[in-house]
C-alpha cells in the first residue's frame, strides 16, 4: 500500500503543482514518474500472490470456535483487495492535494504558523468528532493511561514530520 500511496501522491502532486500553481515539470519528474507507472505491474503482482496466500482458518461445524478440528481456508475477495488499493491511492491523492494548498498557501506569503495551525485545527476538529460517533465517549474514557502515552507521543512525533515536511515544501 505504501508505494501506491506515495506512487499515487508524487503524481499527483505533480499534476496539481503544474495545473493550478504554475509549476515546471522536469525531465527527471518525467522519469520519475515513468518508472512508478511500470512499477504498478510489479505492485500488483505482489498483491495478487500476496491474495493468494492470504489465509483464514474457519472451524468447521464445532460448538466451540476454538475447539480442535478439521479446518478451511478462504481466500480474500477481489472486492477487499481492490478496495484496499483503492483507499490506497485515494489517501495518497488526499496528501498531494493537501501539498497543493499548503505549497499554495506559501506562495502567497502565508505564515507557517498560520498554515500548521488551520491544517492541525482541522484534523483535530474532524477526529474528534468521527471518534465521538465511533467509537463513541464512554470507549474514549475507557482508554488506558499508558495507550493514551502512546498516542501523545506519535501525535507530538506527527507534528515534528509535519512540520519537516511544510518546511521542505517551503524550500
Amino acid at each position: 500500500a505504501v508505494p501506491l500511496t506515495l506512487g499515487t501522491m508524487i503524481v499527483m502532486g505533480t499534476f496539481l503543482g503544474h495545473r493550478f500553481l504554475n509549476e515546471s515539470i522536469t525531465r527527471s519528474t518525467i522519469i520519475s514518474i515513468a518508472f512508478l507507472i511500470l512499477s504498478l505491474p510489479l505492485l500488483s503482482l505482489g498483491a495478487g500472490k500476496q491474495n493468494l496466500s492470504h489465509t483464514e482458518k474457519v472451524p468447521q461445524e464445532s460448538a466451540q470456535i476454538d475447539a480442535p478440528g478439521p479446518q478451511s481456508t478462504r481466500q480474500a475477495s477481489t472486492w477487499i483487495l481492490v478496495g484496499g488499493l483503492a483507499a490506497a491511492c485515494l489517501a495518497g491523492c488526499a496528501y498531494s492535494i493537501l501539498g497543493a494548498a499548503i505549497r499554495y498557501g506559501l506562495s502567497k506569503r502565508l505564515s507557517l504558523p498560520m498554515i500548521l495551525g488551520v491544517v492541525s485545527f482541522v484534523g483535530l476538529t474532524s477526529l474528534a468528532l468521527l471518534s465521538l460517533v465511533n467509537p463513541g465517549l464512554e470507549t474514549m474514557l475507557q482508554t488506558e493511561s499508558r495507550d493514551l502515552r502512546y498516542m501523545l507521543y506519535a501525535g507530538l512525533w506527527n507534528a515534528v514530520a509535519f512540520l519537516a515536511l511544510v518546511k521542505a515544501l517551503n524550500q
